[in-house]
């Protein structure tokens, strides 16, 4: 079964990555514990972004689990 992708999940998921991954490079250790909360929530937009087009039985059976 084939699903259109909405550009704009692409878009967010995409720069919710490069923000999270940006913060990770150059923040301190003790800084990225004081944002934890922040970059788990960045990474829940994510998922919620690509769990349109991704379910966890996608994942399984990609992973042949």
């Amino acid at each position: 079964m084939k699903v259109e992708i909405d550009k704009e999940d692409l878009l967010l998921a995409w720069n919710e990555t490069e923000e999270t991954i940006c913060s990770m490079e150059s923040l301190t250790n003790r800084e990225i514990i004081e944002c934890k909360n922040s970059l788990l929530e960045r990474m829940r937009d994510v998922l919620s972004a690509l769990g349109k087009y991704v379910t966890n039985e996608d994942v399984a059976e990609y992973l042949d689990l």
